[in-house]
């Protein structure tokens, strides 16, 4: 008799059903990393079809694949016949373990290794906004989860309880609630943007809370989170689903996997999802079943989100559409591709489908959803190494939530019009006293046309050149559209040598935020100072260590390598032997 008919017999004949099943299901809550080495493309779908989430798998090419399970996932997985190896036998106890407590932050962090509880990101909420009452929105309180936990969201803007006419963006976080950097770096974001704002010390912080209605919801799913807590009230509680009685006990197994019961592709097969309720990645019994995943629903189609941000945690990737592997549209592609790559450029995070960046695929997510139902741009970052897990060290916590601070802010730009300088050119050679043409690439980054004209300025920092007609415009641009400008640089007759010049650049339309860039480059007649190509005055080289010069009789030119038989003698050479 397994484990879940045993307790049923148990509550019929009258027992305390709660002792039994701690004693029975406690073991389910220790989870494992593990390596299977040599996974085949049939080995990978054996796994996944167990029901076993590989969203946070490690793998190197077909030599090994590493993930992690419960000590019921590995029951699981031994009867398959897989062979596998234990790395970190209980990874709960490891992230206590490891972790070193954080000093000299700037970042108020909870006590679950630096994590908010349940209660500290609450009030943590409401220490924000009584600093700042005139930008950040009361909490509305958007429904009830299956236990009755509240499911909250607020609005960061200059206007924060008024609906204004402006770009919508939407930052969500704990989906999985053994994911907590999802919800920290989320409050990040919103203290520094309003510490910006209200001192008036970043420009683009103050923009962006003028001109954009940023939307988060720091918890989607309140229950697990709650429950890791209750397991693991340190840190490192390892429950990621919700909390639905889903006849596993109340062991980590329970509930569903809110990221596969979104209804666009729900079930499509079993390999993306499963069907079996004490399996990690059960998608529930249809979908949007489950109230939390009907909750980020009706918000995101009562609102007008031009792009949404599905926060998770771990791998460094960003993950756009779509979960079985297949691309959007190629306008759209191109749109998600350098979206991406413009975020990664300050975290260095890889980008691409799920399938690409860490070779799994799934079905019934969120973020397919939130494009393939509506059209919205939407990722799923995954912030933190592998090496850091679900449960960083308590000093790392800080440093992943400012690694998202200017991604984050990227990502708020682009849901209006957004403009950069993506490279540039010259005419011709920059020596004194000519005259050359700069071409300047510019490109709307942003989701939006530009509002009218896009305006250039550029204005030369350094005396040895002037420009002519400092100030053109671009009639319009559309979303990630790309157009060249050309201005004319009259370089002085005065530069004799290399001199740098810069040269800033200034973009905008009547309504985005201006773009400052500067250009650098030199100017000046080169003049050679030495030159050796070793066929003369070799007498005078002293080559040391395991380094010679090589005559090549065949064609008498002399080069400087390495020794292939050995320490050559110093002031020495050898004759090359050509195949």
């Amino acid at each position: 008799m397994d484990k879940r008919k045993f307790l049923t017999h148990l509550y019929k004949k009258g027992l305390v059903l709660f002792i039994v099943s701690i004693s029975l299901f406690a073991s389910d809550n220790i989870f494992s990393s593990i390596r299977v080495w040599s996974p085949s493309i049939e080995t990978i779908n054996s796994i996944q079809k167990s029901g076993i989430a590989l969203d946070h798998s490690i793998s190197r090419s077909d030599v090994y694949i590493d993930f992690v399970v419960s000590s019921y996932e590995k029951e699981i997985l031994s009867k398959t016949g897989i062979p596998f190896e234990i790395l970190i036998d209980d990874l709960s106890a490891f992230y206590k373990q490891r972790s070193i407590p954080a000093n000299n932050r700037n970042f108020p962090l909870g006590s679950m290794q630096g994590n908010y509880t349940w209660d500290e990101l609450n009030q943590r909420f409401e220490e924000l906004k009584n600093l700042y009452p005139e930008i950040i929105s009361d909490k509305i309180v958007l429904g009830q989860s299956i236990e009755g936990n509240d499911l909250w969201a607020f609005k960061l803007s200059d206007n924060a309880n008024i609906d204004e006419e402006e770009p919508e963006i939407l930052y969500t976080g704990l989906t999985h609630s053994r994911e907590p950097l999802s919800m920290m770096n989320l409050f990040y974001f919103v203290q520094n943007l309003c510490e910006g704002y209200q001192s008036n010390s970043d420009s683009e912080a103050s923009y962006l809370i003028d001109e954009r209605e940023m939307w988060f919801i720091p918890v989607i799913n309140p229950d697990g989170y709650l429950y890791n807590e209750q397991i693991e009230p340190n840190g490192g509680g390892m429950h990621r689903k919700n909390r639905r009685d889903t006849g596993c006990g109340q062991s980590t197994q329970r509930g569903v996997d809110l990221n596969r019961n979104f209804s666009f592709g729900w079930g499509i097969n079993d390999t993306g999802s499963s069907p079996d309720p004490c399996y990690a990645t059960y998608r529930g019994e249809d979908g949007f079943s489950e109230p939390e995943t009907q909750i980020v629903r009706d918000f995101i189609l009562d609102r007008d989100f031009t792009n949404v941000l599905h926060y998770h945690s771990y791998g460094n990737v960003y993950i756009h559409p779509f979960g079985d592997g297949s691309y959007p549209d190629s306008l759209d592609l191109l749109i998600f591709r350098g979206l991406a790559d413009e975020m990664s450029d300050y975290n260095n995070f890889n980008f691409g489908t799920g399938y690409e960046t860490i070779g799994y695929t799934v079905n019934g997510d969120a973020v397919d959803w939130t494009y393939g139902n509506s059209g919205v741009i939407a990722y799923t970052p995954e912030v933190g190494s592998p090496s850091q897990g679900f449960w960083p060290s308590e000093n790392e916590v800080e440093s992943l939530c400012e690694n998202q601070f200017k991604p984050n802010k990227v990502f708020a730009f682009s849901a209006g019009s957004d403009f950069i300088l993506d490279g540039y050119s010259f005419s011709n050679e920059l020596v004194s006293g000519s005259t050359n043409n700069i071409m300047l690439n510019i490109k709307n980054r942003g989701l939006m046309p530009s509002s009218g004209s896009v305006n250039i300025t550029v204005t030369s920092l350094s005396q040895i050149i002037s420009i002519e007609d400092q100030t053109k415009e671009i009639s319009t641009l559309n979303s990630w559209e790309m157009s060249g400008v050309e201005f004319e640089l009259v370089i002085s007759d005065q530069v004799t040598y290399f001199s740098e010049v810069l040269i800033e650049v200034l973009i905008h339309d009547s309504e985005s935020y201006h773009f400052i860039d500067t250009v650098n480059f030199f100017i000046g007649n080169q003049v050679s100072i030495f030159e050796e190509d070793f066929d003369s005055g070799v007498g005078e080289w002293l080559v040391t260590g395991d380094w010679g010069l090589t005559d090549n009789p065949s064609i008498g030119l002399y080069a400087l390598t390495d020794s292939p038989d050995g320490n050559y003698s110093a002031d020495a050479s050898s004759t090359a032997v050509l195949d």
